[in-house]
């Protein structure tokens, strides 16, 4: 996920759903990129419904696989 350019209203948007959708089984690790660095943040359980919800709060163009 790319969030170099993200308001802090966003950014904190994006840490309440990371938190929220945080599963046991089935996690993809979860990276984010602020400028060229890549940042580890933990894992999350994805379903096509929170890569839509992800894609709401950053931009569709900012959540890849």
């Amino acid at each position: 996920m790319d969030i170099t350019n993200l308001d802090e209203t966003h950014k904190n948007k994006l840490r309440g759903a990371l938190h929220y959708f945080h599963g046991d089984k089935n996690n993809i690790n979860v990276q984010v990129k602020v400028g060229e660095e890549y940042k580890p943040c933990g894992q999350l359980y994805v379903t096509d419904e929170i890569f839509e919800f992800l894609g709401q709060i950053i931009g569709k163009e900012n959540v890849t696989f």
